[in-house]
């Protein structure tokens, strides 16, 4: 795939000698507000209403990249909005908040309480959706904004765009919202839609399969909506997986054993039932695999493996750095994901000024990537309040 870099002037260089410096600026410019708490959406409720917004501007660009539809024929979607005028203009800013024409996406997530309370595992934080996720897609879909072009880009018609997700939780809300553009490919399409990987620990996975299975349908529906007539007829967004269950029901899934190494009963699977013709029209595959930050060497290879890539274009971390202990394999696992190609993006709430800086520093102690810090002009509303974002490459050295 074709290297697209976000603007410089976006993004401020961090090198080992201004870490310091940079952390302590963070936190003395930046407001975290009061009543932020750790970073949870609710500690209490199992099945969570979420609402992600996402520009009407962002449905009309990837539709007219990708479908060949004109912006006057787009469809109104559940929310209610008018077509899109041609003479309608972009702003110019980067930092781009949402418009008063959006397009909600509604989830529902299970989180698991049980999970967040037991003391049989070492890892419980996974099992609740945490605030700067849902802000995450909100900001990257949103046309202008820095890392756009990343995700909806017009690339090669043999080329697909492959994300890998790590420390992804039980929720899935990125999964399901970042694979919005691969729905908007077309069997005509010069975009061959797109791989999305979610990972974490083993004990993880379960609950967050369900939440995908569950709720993929929301951004397929979304695009479908969007469709013209005649192209909704043609092809209804669909996706396939190796890893998630193709019924929308609470049973167990039935993912690929690594241990047995055999794969799901139904290789071909969507949120629904999809026929023959959908199947082999599906733009999205769609997966939900093991990687542990302690084995990363091993379970990436198995990702790599059991899915047959050789590399990741985008990788994405959200709210992971939290925990002294973990900032050494969370960084030793971005390195060994990194290629020439990769973009790396991380997003970190704002708590402790010493762990944030512990992360910085780390990257460098293990070498191999070069940092930098999306300024605090180019986030969105949301991300500018306790949140910070940061973009990570392979040293070309």
């Amino acid at each position: 795939m074709t290297d697209i870099l976000p603007s410089e002037e976006c993004l401020e260089l961090i090198t080992l000698l201004t870490v310091s410096d940079h952390v302590f600026s963070l936190y003395s410019e930046r407001r975290v507000p009061d009543n932020q708490n750790l970073g949870y959406v609710s500690r209490t409720s199992g099945i969570l209403p979420v609402e992600i917004k996402v520009s009407s501007l962002f449905f009309w660009d990837v539709l007219r990249k990708n479908s060949g539809c004109e912006q006057s024929v787009l469809q109104n979607i559940e929310t209610g909005i008018k077509p899109m005028k041609r003479t309608r203009k972009t702003k110019p800013s980067h930092a781009k908040d949402l418009d008063e024409d959006c397009i909600s996406l509604e989830f529902s997530l299970h989180q698991s309480l049980e999970l967040l309370h037991s003391s049989k595992e070492n890892s419980t934080t996974g099992a609740i959706l945490w605030r700067v996720s849902p802000f995450f897609a909100e900001w990257v879909l949103t046309p202008g904004t820095v890392f756009y072009p990343l995700f909806t880009r017009l690339r090669h018609e043999t080329e697909q765009l492959r994300i890998i997700e790590i420390g992804a939780g039980v929720g899935g809300v990125l999964t399901c919202a970042l694979s919005l553009p691969f729905f908007a490919s077309t069997s005509d399409s010069k975009c061959s839609g797109g791989l999305y990987v979610a990972t974490d620990q083993l004990h993880i996975l379960p609950f967050l399969r369900k939440n995908i299975a569950y709720n993929m349908h929301v951004s397929q529906e979304a695009i479908a909506q969007a469709l013209p007539d005649h192209r909704r007829a043609e092809k209804a967004p669909s996706y396939t997986s190796l890893t998630i269950a193709k019924q929308e029901t609470k049973e167990s899934p039935h993912p690929i054993d690594r241990r047995t190494k055999q794969k799901s009963k139904s290789p071909s699977i969507g949120s629904r039932k999809n026929s023959d013709r959908e199947v082999a029209a599906a733009t999205a595959q769609i997966e939900v695999l093991e990687l542990d930050w302690e084995r990363a060497k091993q379970d990436i290879k198995y990702v790599k493996d059991t899915l047959s890539v050789q590399d990741f274009d985008i990788v994405i971390a959200c709210d992971t750095i939290y925990n002294d202990f973990l900032i050494t394999p969370f960084v030793n696992t971005l390195s060994l994901l990194a290629s020439d190609r990769t973009h790396i993006l991380v997003g970190v709430q704002m708590r402790a000024h010493d762990v944030l800086e512990a992360f910085l520093k780390e990257v460098f102690k293990v070498g191999g990537l070069q940092v930098w810090y999306v300024k605090a002009e180019y986030l969105s509303r949301n991300l500018r309040d306790g949140f910070a974002i940061y973009y990570l490459r392979k040293s070309s050295d």
